[in-house]
């Protein structure tokens, strides 16, 4: 066997939620999958590698081996060309297969239908039940590998112009979650709240399950005051305390979850993707916003907090972008609508005036992105 290429790439074992990072060795009779420490994970021959999507010029090739659910992410440019070149049956097979399932599809039918009244009507209507009954350990796994996976789209957003990563400068970090901790003392939940910092060029804070707020250095740079991301960070737990995240998850990936269900990959890997692709492009309902903000105003008058920063914030943002609200550097204002009810509703109820941090406390937040890497240990 000869070694003709070597690639790396993202691989989703089918068996597990969590991606690894993996070098690809492409040789003449198929493909061997390898972790960081050189550890085999995988090897599919070429006549069981399948296209899952048809490869588009400058995006992330999506291949699996054909009878599981384990599928390889690969960015490279010439990893379409070296796949064709072992398995230039590839896309073939997809479509026969997809032949194959039409035909023998019929009794596939009644259980799909079955199916798709409990996946895309019972549990979109029971979604808050659902998340109020969802155990926190479930939702930190969700909520980690929704995190790695919005970690890896975000390249692709023209936004950015090179790799995301966490923000590790370890001054900043504790800064934030000390303001987290502030914000939530004498305040009973389940949720854990933890925070990060990634180190993206857009201006955008959100939360996923499992207690995780977080913010990206495009916020970090665009604030003016600790106030503005005091608010900011509140109303995000806010969501989280409400399990907004996690109703949104069954709400609007229920399809992710038939999907999961036919394919019997019960390990999450589609609905990941999901969640992460949600995370980006997606926005709460008013109901829910205006619960965040009042958790939120409710919260920084309880630790005497401005709350007024998180309205003159967004007013700024719109100020500055006018009409502009679409730019791909922005996505707050278009997740959450900075409308004039909700600003004027936000400084009704501000009774706080104090500050969120002390100037030197201010200053390590705005350097956590220096050091960037992998996702900090806690």
């Amino acid at each position: 066997m000869t070694v003709d290429y070597e690639f790396q790439g993202r691989f989703f074992d089918g068996k597990t939620a969590q991606p690894q990072d993996v070098g690809i060795a492409v040789s003449d009779t198929g493909l061997t999958i390898r972790s960081n420490d050189g550890t085999v994970l995988a090897v599919w021959p070429a006549d069981k590698i399948v296209l899952t999507e048809r490869p588009r010029a400058g995006e992330p090739v999506f291949i699996g081996r054909e009878g599981t659910t384990s599928r390889l992410i690969v960015k490279d440019a010439k990893f379409p060309s070296a796949i064709n070149t072992i398995a230039p049956r590839a896309g073939r097979r997809t479509r026969i297969a997809r032949r194959t399932l039409i035909r023998t599809g019929f009794w596939v039918s009644a259980a799909a239908g079955a199916a798709a009244i409990i996946f895309l009507v019972l549990i979109p209507l029971l979604s808050e039940q659902l998340a109020a009954r969802t155990p926190e350990s479930w939702k930190r796994s969700i909520g980690d590998a929704a995190l790695n996976e919005v970690i890896d789209i975000l390249p692709r957003l023209p936004s950015e112009t090179g790799q995301v990563n966490y923000c590790l400068g370890p001054e900043g970090l504790q800064v934030l979650q000390n303001l987290a901790q502030r914000l939530m003392s004498n305040f009973q939940t389940k949720s854990e709240i933890r925070t990060h910092i990634i180190s993206a060029n857009l201006v955008n804070a959100f939360a996923l399950p499992g207690g995780i707020v977080v913010l990206t250095d495009g916020l970090l740079k665009s604030a003016e005051s600790p106030e503005e991301i005091a608010g900011v960070l509140a109303h995000e737990i806010g969501h989280v305390i409400y399990a907004h995240p996690t109703q949104v998850i069954f709400r609007t990936t229920a399809v992710s979850l038939l999907i999961s269900a036919l394919i019997g990959d019960f390990t999450g890997g589609v609905l990941i993707a999901g969640v992460a692709e949600w995370v980006l492009n997606s926005a709460y309902s008013r109901g829910a916003e205006r619960e965040a903000d009042e958790f939120a105003i409710d919260r920084l008058n309880a630790v005497g907090i401005d709350g007024k920063g998180l309205a003159r914030f967004f007013e700024r943002l719109l100020t500055e972008y006018k009409e502009d609200t679409e730019n791909p550097v922005l996505r707050l204002i278009s997740s959450h609508p900075p409308t004039k009810e909700r600003m004027d509703f936000i400084r009704a109820r501000t009774t706080a005036s104090g500050k969120a941090m002390t100037v030197e406390e201010w200053k390590d937040l705005k350097l956590a992105c220096l050091i960037t890497g992998d996702k900090p240990k806690r």
